[in-house]
């Protein structure tokens, strides 16, 4: 079974979170609104947490999420410089262009 968390809506009130363990998103859904006495319509973005295994350990990164988030992170802060300093890059890459292709050219 898996852990759910979901929002539930009682009228007049702001939405407060409920979790539960279930077998999948309806079960959960299900569960959730007899336990707390309210119809299946009033909860709300019912979402699975973590999935129950035999150890109870918490959830942790593999070395390759995060060298996929370091990349993400990566490209964005290049395309934030490029947004950003646009005046000082455009220059700079053409005069970059030009000399790499000059050198090219001397073989």
């Amino acid at each position: 079974m898996a852990l759910f968390e979901a929002q539930v809506w009682v009228s007049g009130e702001y939405p407060y979170q409920a979790e539960i363990n279930a077998a999948n998103v309806f079960q959960a859904r299900k569960n959730i609104a007899r336990r707390e006495g309210v119809d299946e319509k009033y909860v709300n973005r019912v979402v699975q947490v973590q999935e129950q295994t035999s150890s109870s350990s918490s959830p942790s990164f593999s070395s390759g999420d995060t060298g996929g988030m370091v990349w993400l992170l990566g490209i964005g802060f290049v395309l934030y410089l490029l947004v950003t300093y646009w005046y000082i890059a455009i220059p700079v890459g053409v005069i970059l262009g030009i000399l790499i292709y000059m050198g090219s050219q001397g073989d």
